[in-house]
């Protein structure tokens, strides 16, 4: 079996290395490297390098364009990167999900068990009332939610009028105000009603 002689550290002696066992050490060396440029790379977590992802609200249709028909393990790589440099990677936000609206949906999403379109043993029910989404978003946060998300089951809100709209933005307020993050999972929206759920 080929080999070298090596003198070992701070000794006199030498030792006969397998030339498998310096291929191992080769490896693990490149390895070493090549994670120590992968963890480089995530060092936007203590503030003193330039981060490859900030925040941004400036994109454009193009840059969008581009994100989006990128090779899906680069992008993964991306956004786990982007996550690393603007949150504690170890770190997982608490988020409870309610349906306020369960059913009957008229959409056709092949995936959905709240389509109208199949039987799926899913109870079409109403809106639900204000007052018993805001005792279900308390529950939330007393069991350490910081997240609060709302879906229904329809087309848009649209579809369901100006009434049902209201009380939907009667609900973010409130959870709001207790000091959670809302989201909402509401189908589709025009500008007018995304603007509302903003303000």
């Amino acid at each position: 079996q080929g080999g070298c002689w090596r003198e070992a550290w701070r000794s006199s002696r030498l030792y006969w290395i397998p030339w498998s066992w310096q291929l191992s050490r080769m490896k693990v060396a490149r390895v070493g490297r090549t994670m120590k440029r992968f963890m480089s790379s995530l060092n936007g977590m203590n503030g003193s390098h330039q981060r490859r992802f900030p925040v941004r609200r400036d994109w454009t249709m193009d840059e969008v364009r581009r994100v989006y028909s990128q090779n899906l393990l680069e992008l993964m790589y991306q956004g786990a990167t982007a996550h690393r440099e603007n949150f504690d990677p170890e770190e997982v936000q608490k988020c409870t999900l309610l349906s306020i609206k369960t059913g009957g949906c008229p959409e056709d999403c092949k995936y959905c068990s709240q389509s109208s379109k199949y039987k799926t043993g899913v109870k079409a029910e109403v809106l639900m009332q204000v007052d018993d989404v805001l005792a279900q978003a308390k529950k939330a946060k007393e069991a350490g939610s910081t997240r609060f998300c709302m879906g229904a089951a329809w087309r848009g809100a649209s579809q369901v009028g100006p009434r049902q709209f209201q009380r939907v933005l009667d609900m973010v307020t409130g959870v709001r105000e207790m000091g959670l993050e809302v989201c909402a999972t509401l189908g589709l929206v025009n500008a007018e009603q995304a603007r509302m759920l903003k303000e």
